[in-house]
């Protein structure tokens, strides 16, 4: 399919904005293919590696048009995570965005022999953001952003981390580490307005648990959570 240059979404304008200049990039499970059109078209990345894991999918990813002159910026390739990447492609950046926490982890997980090259990873959980957070935290990754937008009345966080220790990124003189895992170290240091719409939202979906009959470990989970995220709101409204 031939698509022009498209106008990104807030949720892909967000990650788009956390890539470096110039920067070698791999979309890993690329899916419309409008972010590397977008870097590519923009002058942002001076290569793009679009992948998806199966031909199948790959053939329904957007293309420039032929003879479009920053067509040629692009690489497309079928292929399971970080092993769609070739040493030849001398990727700096890998984006991993709109995937489950624990898809992003596992991805990670299995590309170690490319982690190595990398200086940056541009990541956007959907969910369990918390052991992604976890995982950079484990393997030398600091947060060096942390944005929330808001797209369909929905809030997407992007994480940008780039190695190195993140003992001062986590340091906080009221809030733990796993805390911080969960809220973010960066948003909660901002204590910005999205953080705290993300933390009402939370409580109302615990307290919500925790009204409905009966116990048990779903129940005892909520309320865990519940103290944690009352812990942060009051952390936040304080920083506010």
């Amino acid at each position: 399919m031939n698509a022009p240059w498209p106008v990104l979404s807030p949720r892909l304008s967000a990650v788009a904005a956390e890539i470096p200049e110039r920067s070698r990039v791999a979309d890993i499970g690329t899916d419309h293919g409008r972010l590397p059109l977008s870097l590519a078209a923009s002058g942002r990345a001076a290569y793009c590696l679009a992948t998806e894991k199966s031909s199948k999918l790959l053939a329904r990813v957007l293309r420039a048009d032929a003879g479009t002159p920053w067509a040629d910026r692009i690489v497309y390739r079928a292929g399971d995570g970080l092993a769609a990447i070739f040493p030849e492609d001398r990727i700096d950046t890998v984006v991993l965005a709109g995937l489950g926490g624990r898809t992003i982890v596992r991805l990670l997980d299995a590309g170690s022999a490319h982690r190595r090259a990398l200086r940056r990873l541009v990541l956007q959980p959907r969910s369990d953001v918390a052991s992604v957070r976890r995982w950079l935290s484990e393997h030398g990754w600091r947060p060096v952003s942390e944005r929330l937008v808001e797209t369909r009345r929905r809030l997407h966080l992007t994480i940008a981390a780039e190695p190195g220790d993140d003992a001062e990124v986590y340091r906080d003189p009221t809030l733990g580490r796993d805390d911080l895992f969960a809220a973010g170290p960066l948003l909660v240091r901002a204590a910005g307005p999205e953080l705290a719409l993300l933390l009402r939202s939370e409580k109302g979906r615990l307290e919500a648990i925790l009204a409905r009959p009966g116990s048990g470990a779903a129940k005892a989970r909520a309320r865990f959570d519940l103290d944690r995220t009352l812990r942060l709101i009051a952390a936040i409204s304080r920083r506010a």
